[in-house]
């Protein structure tokens, strides 16, 4: 090979690299300068903004700085246990985000949502990781003088479990819950991003430390087949674990939708009422009841009633010996303040008690229907 097309090779490579080293730059330069862009996908609303949801709630403005404030809602359950104090995910906004406090309220806590800077109708942007902090923390205090701090329970999601594990760490909250938690964002970035350096990462959300400082019990979350955070971050956290702390695995379940698995509702029933023998989190109650109730003029009303951890229903109605047409409702129910009898929203008298397989219909006034026709008033469990 000739002198001359040796140096032109060695010049090719030279420019070559150099232009890849200045891209890498530019990039690097770029990921640290937009990296809220790449963390955060807020919803915006207007102030507007009319929010339909299915139990009683009030908006709340928590000012941060002068001219900024953050929205909330507090949801209300009408004789609280409790506060959860609820952190959520990077997307979105309490739109979506305020149906996941239903399920809470169900078990007679009141729930309060913060949708961060810049987040439905939250004022501002997120700019760092101590604003963040900051704000959520001044929430907290104003949420906080209504309740007494020991019955508050912090509840991060995703992104939420960043700052919900710093502020557990600095308060004294009655329990810290964590759902699909990373280890720290240092972590993700090494594992998923390992060509930039992690000093570019403005943000740390130091689970793995903010839980080694919390007196509190600590209760993780994870599904094993979480596709955006892997479980493994969960496995480690739990190296960090004291005495009495869970890391609860449900199998099977991705990063969204946890709030609607039927473990996971099951697990923090008993999380949340651990001292309540109650049908609600005693039996295994969510599934099909099917049977054939008395009918005053035909020869009886074929019911098929399904009822499901999302706390929503199904019945079925079909008169036998007319023409034959079924009739279908769904809606939603709740439970009795004791946790034995299940009301139907949209149905007359609609109250069951909840019993091992087997849903007692009730009277208006809730009571056990009694006679000779008493056992055609239940409807057997056929199916999950």
């Amino acid at each position: 090979m000739n002198k001359p097309l040796i140096q032109l090779m060695t010049m090719t490579v030279m420019r070559i690299s150099i232009l890849l080293i200045a891209a890498y730059i530019l990039l690097s330069g770029a990921v640290y300068a937009f990296q809220e862009k790449l963390i955060f996908f807020p919803e915006k609303l207007e102030r507007d903004f009319i929010f339909r949801f299915n139990t009683d709630f009030e908006e709340i403005f928590v000012e941060v700085e002068n001219g900024v404030d953050i929205h909330g809602i507090l949801f209300k359950s009408g004789s609280p246990k409790g506060l959860i104090f609820y952190l959520h995910g990077n997307a979105g906004s309490l739109r979506s985000w305020g149906f996941a406090a239903e399920y809470f309220v169900s078990l007679g806590y009141d729930v309060f949502m913060i949708d961060y800077r810049g987040y439905g109708k939250s004022g501002g942007r997120i700019s760092s990781e101590k604003q963040l902090y900051d704000d959520m923390q001044k929430a907290y205090d104003h949420i906080g003088k209504l309740y007494d701090e020991n019955s508050i329970i912090i509840l991060g999601y995703s992104i939420g479990t960043g700052p919900a594990s710093y502020l557990a760490s600095v308060n004294s909250p009655g329990m810290l819950i964590l759902q699909a938690p990373f280890y720290n964002l240092t972590d993700m970035m090494r594992r998923y991003f390992p060509i930039f350096p992690s000093f570019l990462l403005k943000y740390k959300m130091e689970n793995d430390r903010y839980i080694q400082k919390c007196q509190m019990p600590v209760m993780i979350f994870h599904g094993d087949k979480d596709e955006i955070i892997y479980y493994g971050s969960s496995v480690k956290l739990s190296k960090h674990f004291k005495e009495g702390d869970r890391l609860i695995t449900l199998t099977g379940q991705r990063h969204n939708g946890m709030t609607y698995n039927p473990d996971y509702q099951r697990e923090m029933r008993n999380i949340l009422i651990p001292d309540m023998h109650t049908s609600m989190n005693a039996l295994d109650w969510a599934g099909t009841y099917g049977g054939i109730l008395p009918c005053a003029d035909c020869e009886g009303i074929e019911t098929s009633l399904s009822i499901r951890y999302d706390m929503t229903y199904r019945l079925e109605t079909k008169y036998i010996g007319k023409n034959g047409e079924a009739f279908v409702s769904e809606g939603k129910f709740t439970w009795n303040s004791d946790g034995r009898i299940i009301i139907l929203e949209n149905e007359t008298p609609g109250k069951y008690q909840v019993g091992e397989g087997a849903l007692f219909m009730l009277d208006p006034d809730g009571r056990r229907i009694t006679g000779e026709l008493s056992d055609m008033y239940i409807l057997r469990k056929t199916g999950e």
